[in-house]
């Protein structure tokens, strides 16, 4: 990965929108409390049992003003964590979606969109 961060900022989007389109999600959650309300949008990566290419994604990330969190969690019979870097804040994730190809997710690229220019959007903690 030490390649890729030592890229131009072009090369860093395209091997991001790469990954994403390969192993990443895009989450938009409804508020159970009001039927069929959107309040909620997580863009994450899963990047497997290598903690450092989290890392670096993070970096990466970071690098451009996005804010994101490791999340580490335990499989079924594992016997290492895996890991995944989220990003679910207002204004990271408006700067995140704009770099990324929607053609994975239209719909809900369209849905978290209009989730992330709403006044009082919820949006999950992390």
């Amino acid at each position: 990965m030490g390649i890729i961060l030592n890229s131009p900022k072009a090369i860093q989007v395209a091997f991001l929108q790469t990954y994403f389109n390969g192993d990443g999600y895009l989450w938009v959650g409804k508020d159970r409390s009001h039927e069929n309300r959107i309040t909620r949008v997580e863009i994450g990566f899963c990047i497997g049992i290598h903690k450092r290419l989290a890392e670096d994604v993070q970096n990466m990330l970071s690098s451009w003003g996005i804010k994101s969190i490791i999340k580490s969690e335990w499989m079924k019979k594992s016997t290492r964590p895996f890991y995944r870097v989220l990003v679910s804040k207002r204004e990271s994730g408006r700067s995140l979606i704009d770099l990324l190809d929607d053609s994975k997710y239209p719909e809900k690229f369209d849905k978290a969109k209009v989730l992330m220019n709403l006044e009082k959007a919820s949006y999950s903690k992390g």
